[in-house]
């Protein structure tokens, strides 16, 4: 699977409400991937925390992640289209979320693919603040994955996380994915094999 397209990223960023956030450890994973390569020219108005460090649970705005993502995307992926490099980068949140002590409990408790997908909003509660989600068996072979009221990309970034969290199982990765309209709500369909 591909995904092509570029959206305006100041439309996004511009509807992302300031109460939406996202933990420290995700900024943290991304400015250590390309924090040397970025100008402060290519992420405009990106709160700066505090201690001038993330730390790793601590809340910081979403509009700062989703600016720091398209550059990331960007200098990552220059010859993809932004929503395919979205996807790319999110592919690996989960290595950064499992490695954490929260995650590594989380982890443990999981099991297989299909408990780790069905815990899938659990998880993203506990990173992120803002949006809903829901998770649900629609048969042996299909886990439905459903972001409502959702500001962060859900065309292209969720679909990687997702994505990953089925790689990191070893299990093929197929997923069905439906946008709204306002591109703020969106249902994966993930298919995995029989048990």
């Amino acid at each position: 699977m591909r995904i092509s397209g570029n959206p305006t990223p100041e439309s996004r960023f511009d509807r992302i409400p300031a109460n939406h956030m996202v933990k420290g450890l995700f900024f943290t994973r991304l400015l250590d991937l390309v924090g040397d390569r970025l100008k402060t020219t290519s992420i405009p108005m990106l709160e700066r925390p505090l201690l001038r460090r993330y730390l790793p649970f601590a809340d910081y705005p979403q509009v700062d992640y989703s600016r720091l993502t398209v550059a990331c995307a960007g200098e990552l992926y220059p010859q993809l289209p932004l929503r395919e490099a979205m996807r790319r980068v999110a592919r690996d949140d989960f290595h950064v979320y499992f490695s954490s002590r929260l995650g590594a409990v989380m982890l443990a408790l999981l099991g297989d693919v299909r408990s780790s997908l069905l815990r899938f909003p659990d998880m993203f509660r506990t990173v992120l603040k803002g949006g809903r989600f829901s998770a649900r068996e629609l048969s042996d072979t299909a886990i439905e994955l459903r972001l409502e009221d959702f500001y962060g990309w859900v065309d292209c970034y969720p679909v990687g996380t997702v994505e990953g969290l089925v790689l990191h199982h070893g299990a093929p990765v197929d997923i069905e994915v439906e946008i709204s309209d306002d591109a703020l709500s969106a249902t994966y369909v993930v298919h995995l094999p029989p048990r």
